[in-house]
């Protein structure tokens, strides 16, 4: 019983320094981040095609590519996804190396 009276003060304690939040609120957090984030990256092929004009269509389109992957794994993302290995890329999430064939 104490060491649950003891829980229930620690908690308390967190939340009152900011340190514990609902779920809801960080679900709401997150969820607005990555519309913002989204919203940026989809800048990025047009200021490519308009600051580097030597780049070609297909240099264009595998940064489209890039980007909507990037976005849709984002959107895609699940609580269950926290633990899984974010630097484990399969073949098919990496850039072709310049002259490669995709």
């Amino acid at each position: 019983m104490a060491r649950e009276q003891a829980d229930k003060i620690a908690m308390q304690n967190a939340v009152t320094r900011g340190e514990l939040a609902p779920a809801y609120v960080l679900e709401e957090v997150l969820s607005r981040a990555g519309a913002r984030a989204a919203r940026l990256l989809e800048t990025i092929p047009g200021t490519l095609r308009r600051r580097l004009p030597q780049l070609s269509s297909d240099d264009i389109a595998v940064v489209t590519g890039i980007v909507a992957k990037a976005r849709n794994l984002a959107a895609s993302m699940k609580l269950a996804d926290v633990d899984t290995d974010d630097d484990a890329m399969t073949p098919d999430d990496t850039v072709p190396a310049e002259g490669d064939a995709e």
